[in-house]
């Protein structure tokens, strides 16, 4: 089984280099039934979201946000994801 930092050195990507938020988290979220396509538009239309997609599984959708900080992070969660209508529930998981 391969862990990070075992092995290959683990690097940015360079497309990424003059971006200025230091913090990231992927959102993990559950919407009302029939509302997927709407909250993944209306989250890729956000300002703060990097991307958003459909998936499978136990959620519904994932979005990946960036922020000045985790502090920022945890703020545009609360007040520009949860808060949507049609989102039920959602999981952050912070990237490190």
């Amino acid at each position: 089984m391969f862990y990070p930092g075992q092995g290959e050195r683990i690097t940015t990507n360079p497309r990424n280099e003059h971006n200025n938020m230091s913090a990231k988290a992927f959102v993990l979220v559950n919407v009302e039934p029939g509302v997927v396509t709407e909250i993944v538009s209306r989250l890729r239309d956000a300002a703060h979201i990097k991307s958003a997609y459909m998936v499978t599984g136990p959620y519904d959708a994932i979005a990946e946000v960036e922020a000045e900080d985790y502090a920022r992070i945890a703020e545009i969660v609360e007040d520009e994801v949860r808060k949507m209508e049609g989102i039920e529930k959602t999981m952050t998981l912070v990237v490190f």
